[in-house]
């Protein structure tokens, strides 16, 4: 799984919260970082919220 976002810091702050729940999943790769990141992925989930 990858998390990419413009701001990097926000991508690696939210792949450290998913991190906490990875025991209870099959093992998997986390990884963070901007948007070219998401290269290569087969799959994308595009997720917004407002502040």
């Amino acid at each position: 799984m990858k998390v990419g976002d413009k701001n990097e810091a926000w991508a690696a702050a939210k792949a450290d919260d998913l991190r906490h729940a990875m025991p209870f999943v099959h093992p998997m790769e986390l990884r963070a970082g901007n948007y070219s990141a998401l290269e290569g992925c087969r799959a994308i989930v595009l997720c917004a919220g407002g502040r």
